[in-house]
């Protein structure tokens, strides 16, 4: 039986294992940089006293300066821990400005200041894991300032299969024996090639996404969705043609890719092309408003 797993991440204990698009590539300086980190900002004890940190949770993408996209569980999540009382003065920021997305000290944040989720998600636990339908949301925030910003496709994601694309985010990385996030490693975007597969008749069988693509892999490359590619834009030339949902759990541990072991689907997206109205409705209402 296929595990899946939704993957949205926080570790507020910084030696938890943490987040990546497993065996991806480095994005490269100017490839993707409406491509952003969505954080958690909070406190946390350090000894005596308490320090300012950041955990990494999701990944979104800049359609505006003002407007981001993501999966409607990393808002969801997001939701959660900003008004539960074990994290401590917990804020949502996004993180951005750096060119491939690696870490420094050039970065800039802007924070969170509301969330929607796409008005029918569902999200529910089942024996054969989490079902969630209409997984795709939006972040409000205060200006993210770039030069290029992400555009949606419009193209009916029933047409999608066999296209090639390209999944993009800031989860799980494999990095020499240890599996750990991109936060903590220092490292960039992650990009992962993949082509699209029609899957309804395992979406319906599984009750899993809905509605959902699923993604295969290129060249038999042994890659993997993982905890923190939530929300990540998946690529297509004619735009972001839909978000990061889930991926199978098993195929982001150690032993698993060690072993070669991995199945034969790397997660599926929610698409876009169903909720453009929604999308392009809410941002120009609410803007229009301001």
């Amino acid at each position: 039986m296929l595990v899946f797993v939704i993957l949205c991440f926080l570790s507020v204990d910084v030696t938890d294992s943490a987040l990546r698009v497993l065996l991806g590539r480095d994005a490269e300086q100017t490839e993707f940089p409406y491509v952003v980190r969505m954080e958690i900002r909070h406190k946390a004890k350090n000894k005596t006293q308490l320090v300012l940190q950041n955990s990494h949770m999701c990944t979104a993408s800049a359609l505006t300066p003002t407007w981001s996209l993501t999966a409607g569980h990393c808002i969801k999540h997001l939701n959660l821990i900003i008004t539960e009382k074990w994290v401590i003065d917990p804020k949502g920021v996004v993180r951005y400005g750096s060119p491939s997305g690696i870490p420094s000290q050039n970065d800039k944040f802007s924070d969170i200041v509301s969330y929607v989720m796409h008005p029918a998600y569902l999200s529910m636990y089942a024996m054969n894991g989490v079902r969630v339908h209409n997984d795709i949301g939006l972040l409000k925030t205060l200006p993210v300032k770039l030069e290029h910003y992400a555009k949606l496709s419009a193209v009916d994601y029933n047409t999608m299969a066999g296209q090639a694309a390209k999944a993009l985010g800031y989860g799980l990385m494999l990095m020499e024996k240890e599996i750990k996030n991109t936060l903590q490693l220092g490292r960039a975007l992650q990009v992962l090639d993949v082509v699209v597969q029609d899957c309804a008749f395992f979406i319906k069988k599984n009750k899993m996404i809905y509605p959902g693509l699923c993604l295969n892999r290129r060249c038999g490359n042994p890659s993997s969705l993982c905890k923190g590619d939530s929300g990540g834009p998946i690529m297509h030339f004619s735009g972001i043609l839909g978000v990061i949902s889930t991926g199978i759990s098993s195929d982001c541990k150690v032993k698993h890719v060690k072993k070669g072991i991995s199945s034969n689907i790397v997660g599926l997206i929610t698409p876009v092309s169903p909720f453009i109205n929604w999308i392009t409705d809410h941002i120009k209402t609410t803007s229009d408003q301001t």
